[in-house]
């Protein structure tokens, strides 16, 4: 969950910054604990101050989620939208935005099973590290 708040994560709508209260960091120069609230990390899209003036030497050690306790569908991403409204839903479940960003994905990723990168990955040689006295 680290990298999470350094690069305020989202996909299809909705980005960490929208469901996060705080995030713990450690500074291991001084010992100091913090934890930030999210106006403290001046998220932007895919960007937080952990990037910038409070990412020297911290570390994100925890976050707490402030997720809201009804359900409600988060589809107002366009692609979303668009497959949706091709499947004729109009209040969509959280299965339907399930299959929604599945069959957009399957559209705009290569099939892992058929991907080049898979058969790229499987020719990779693994050797044991050396010892520090070789």
């Amino acid at each position: 969950m680290g990298g999470a708040p350094i690069q305020n994560i989202g996909a299809y709508g909705l980005e960490l910054a929208e469901r996060l209260q705080d995030v713990d960091v450690f500074d291991p120069a001084s010992g100091a604990l913090d934890s930030l609230d999210v106006a403290a990390c001046h998220f932007g899209y895919r960007d937080s101050i952990f990037k910038r003036e409070r990412a020297a030497g911290r570390v994100v050690v925890g976050v707490t989620l402030a997720l809201p306790r009804q359900w409600t569908a988060v589809a107002g991403y366009a692609d979303v939208e668009n497959e949706l409204k091709a499947r004729g839903i109009v209040r969509p479940a959280a299965r339907d935005l399930f299959d929604a960003v599945v069959s957009i994905r399957r559209r705009k990723l290569p099939d892992p099973g058929r991907s080049a990168t898979q058969a790229a990955s499987s020719r990779i040689r693994w050797y044991p590290a050396r010892s520090a006295r070789n």
